[in-house]
């Protein structure tokens, strides 16, 4: 009975020592998963997240005011860059207007200035001879220095006549020393010293000149009418040496009248001159305005460029911040979804916490309760072990009584022992398994299932013994099918870690996806921006035309192209360009460059004979050098046909024209070594092209030697054999050539007669060394 009553208690304290050890285990880890969590949710952390956030946000801000402020500064560049092209439009304008002005007076002032030395007799060829002889070459003429009251100029014209041709001079003496000089042509000379005399009358021609002075004593007893009527009215009134002059030259006499209607050059001379005077003043004006129009243009193309370089950095600064902007606000999406995903996340860690906590208080309080049993159990053993040593006292005493039968019994009881020893085991490995079980079910439902089985452990331990058997196959079974279940379900976690795993890769590499895609549309946005914006800047610029986009775009032909619109405009900018300005001389110009183009005829009939000359030399050159290339062709190629089969040992080379013009026809060498079939001239070797190469230049020094020829490393790439063959034809053109040959091969120097080599004997000190091969063999032998 003591025996009995002692096993049960150890049992429980067994049982319960395992549990609380198995209970120990879940608490340990559920507390390191704890640490775990709490660890993660410091690393998640949200104040810093948000602080972020709030920095994206105010430079968001910061960006758009910056991106606002450079798009002000951007219009305000581009209206400033229109107003300044739009000037600079109208500046051309004013130039163009004013260039055809100066055209136009410059034409205007030749065709008055031609007119005008014709009529001051400038053109006489023999006068102005000895003009130029006697230095009167540059002298005024008397119609360059005469002043006079406007309209009058005809009524002077017709009194002077000839004398408005007249040179003037300072002093008489002078200038007629050498008159007998002039063999031929008329000569008026004019002095502009001061006359007496002259008509004081209100109504001289005389009171109307101006200067010179000197004029006023020509035109003594001329007096002036305003019309025909008037002279003739007055006519009878004349004495002999009297006479009236009208304003459009009528000129009449006592008893004459003279009329001058003629073509001459003598005619508007003086109103020509005034003329001319005024369109100098005019075009120096016009000159003036021009330079400084031009300088304008200048100065409004430097600030033109000034602000294209200012507009073009304000919109590089614009697309930076663009960028920056695009950057900034993918940042803040980033963030705010890190954000949100941290705030999910720890939401779930606290949860998570929150039922761990809990399941470490369930698991303290049941680690507790199997102490306490535990406890209750052992303090059971100890007062079992009390009255079992009791019990050991009376059984000394009547030990030697019952000793026989003890050791029948003993066998018995330690079968009965080992048996239920065995039990135990069973029972205790059975336990283990149930508790393996419980723990993946609830915790409720898994205390239940505890409370359950030790109550059916404590009826079962009351039936008798034959009955343990049974339980003990039933235990096994369960504990079979436990093991069993156990195994499925941790396949069936690895199964769900796999997939968890799967399913985070395919997360990672759909962000990654995500991310590409946004990268990909903000540099469309990026794209749409640029275009957007030189939409706006073709749109303002066609403004400025003044045409409609629609009717524009229904002219266009569909397969038009903006190169051929540019070169279609280039050609009437030409076109307007070649037409000039108006030029209201142009007849006169008409008949200069009608004389010009007479003169430039014969001088291109002139041309074209010569052309025809050079196109019979340059014909006969062609036939000469043909005849000559083809001789030379052949030649070399009959030489090279000799000379390759000479270095190669056999084999063929010859030259082929790649055209059937000899003037531009190509040469290809053909060259096939012994042994070989070549397609190709990469089939070659580098000393098989070597070989080639000299057996070309070979061929062209026999057909024209030279005086020496220079080979710098030709056997470089050449084997010994090739070396002897090369060596033998340099030997033998050298009867004929003098060779110059760069080598580094002792088979080669032998074939030279002098040496010369660079030695350096002493640490950067270079000599130069020349050996006389048969000196050096001569003193050889002698030795």
């Amino acid at each position: 009975d003591l025996q009995e009553k002692s096993a049960e208690p150890t049992q429980l304290a067994q049982i319960e020592n395992n549990r609380m050890q198995q209970l120990e285990r879940t608490i340990h880890q559920h507390k390191q998963r704890l640490e775990r969590l709490i660890s993660e949710t410091e690393t998640h952390n949200l104040e810093a997240l948000l602080e972020r956030l709030e920095d994206l946000t105010m430079q968001q801000l910061s960006s758009d005011d910056e991106k606002e402020e450079l798009q002000a500064k951007q219009e305000e560049s581009r209206e400033s860059l229109q107003q300044a092209q739009e000037d600079q439009k109208h500046l051309k304008n004013k130039v163009d207007v004013q260039r055809s002005k100066s055209q136009t007076l410059k034409g205007r002032l030749a065709s008055l200035e031609a007119l005008q030395q014709a009529g001051s007799g400038k053109d006489n060829k023999n006068l102005k001879t000895w003009l130029e002889q006697n230095d009167l070459a540059n002298a005024d003429r008397l119609a360059e220095k005469i002043q006079i009251e406007a309209g009058w100029e005809k009524a002077l014209e017709t009194v002077l006549g000839q004398q408005l041709e007249s040179i003037c001079i300072d002093d008489f003496q002078s200038a007629v020393e050498n008159l007998d000089e002039l063999k031929q042509g008329s000569l008026q000379l004019f002095s502009l010293n001061a006359v007496a005399g002259g008509d004081s009358a209100d109504n001289a021609l005389g009171n109307k000149i101006q200067q010179p002075v000197a004029v006023k004593a020509m035109l003594s007893g001329i007096q002036c009418a305003e019309d025909l009527a008037e002279g003739l009215a007055r006519q009878p009134s004349l004495k002999a040496n009297e006479s009236i002059i009208t304003r459009d030259g009528i000129w009449i006499g006592a008893n004459w009248l003279r009329i001058n209607r003629s073509e001459s050059g003598h005619d508007g001379v003086l109103a020509r001159q005034q003329e001319i005077e005024s369109i100098s003043h005019q075009l120096d004006e016009v000159t003036d305005e021009l330079q400084e129009t031009e300088a304008a243009i200048e100065s409004n193309q430097a600030k033109i460029d000034s602000l294209e370089i200012q507009h073009d950095e304000y919109q590089y600064a614009y697309n930076a911040s663009h960028q920056e902007q695009s950057k900034i606000v993918a940042d803040l999406s980033a963030q705010q979804a890190k954000i949100e995903n941290t705030q999910i996340r720890v939401e779930r860690i606290n949860e998570e916490v929150l039922e761990l906590q809990e399941q470490l208080e369930d698991e303290n309080t049941e680690h507790e309760q199997s102490r306490h049993r535990r406890n209750k159990a052992v303090t059971l053993m100890e007062q079992l072990a009390v009255e079992k040593e009791k019990c050991q006292l009376s059984r000394d005493v009547l030990q030697e009584a019952v000793l026989n039968a003890k050791e029948q019994t003993q066998i018995l009881r330690e079968q009965v022992q080992e048996s239920r020893l065995q039990i135990e085991s069973l029972r205790t490995q059975k336990q283990l398994s149930e508790d393996q079980l419980v723990r993946l079910n609830e915790h409720l439902e898994t205390m239940q299932q505890r409370q359950e089985d030790r109550l059916e452990a404590m009826q079962m331990e009351d039936e008798p013994e034959e009955n343990l058997e049974d339980d003990l196959q039933t235990a096994l079974a369960r504990q079979q099918l436990s093991e069993k279940t156990l195994a499925q379900a941790r396949t069936h976690l690895q199964e769900i870690d796999h997939l968890i795993r799967e399913l985070e890769q395919q997360r990672v590499g759909a962000e990654h996806t995500i991310e590409t895609k946004r990268n990909a549309i903000e540099t469309l946005k990026l794209q749409w921006q640029e275009v957007k914006g030189r939409e706006e800047s073709l749109l303002e610029q066609f403004a400025e035309t003044e045409f409609s986009l629609d009717e524009l775009s229904k002219t266009i032909a569909s397969d038009a192209t903006i190169k051929e619109h540019q070169k279609q405009i280039e050609k009437i900018q030409a076109s307007v360009q070649r037409l000039g300005a108006i030029n209201l001389a142009a007849i006169d110009e008409y008949e200069e460059e009608l004389q010009r183009k007479e003169y430039l005829d014969d001088q291109n009939d002139d041309l074209d004979a010569a052309l025809n000359t050079l196109e019979g030399a340059i014909a006969k050159i062609d036939r000469e050098t043909r005849s000559r290339f083809k001789e030379t062709f052949e030649l070399v190629s009959n030489r090279i046909k000799v000379m390759f089969p000479k270095l190669f040992g056999g084999g063929e080379a010859y030259l082929e024209m790649t055209g059937d013009d000899l003037l531009t026809t190509g040469i290809t060498i053909m060259a096939r070594p012994p042994g070989k079939k070549i397609s190709n001239i990469h089939l070659l070797s580098g000393g098989e092209k070597a070989l080639t190469a000299v057996a070309l230049v070979f061929a062209i020094f026999e057909l024209n030697p030279a005086p020496f020829c220079m080979l710098d490393e030709v056997d470089a790439p050449l084997d010994e054999a090739n070396v002897g063959r090369f060596g033998s034809l340099v030997k033998e053109m050298s009867e004929q050539i003098q060779f110059i040959f760069i080598t580094h091969n002792k088979a080669t120097m032998e074939l030279a007669e002098n040496l010369v080599g660079v030695t350096m004997r002493e640490s950067g000190v270079s000599r130069l060394v020349s050996v006389d091969l048969e000196e050096a063999v001569r003193i050889s032998d002698a030795v």
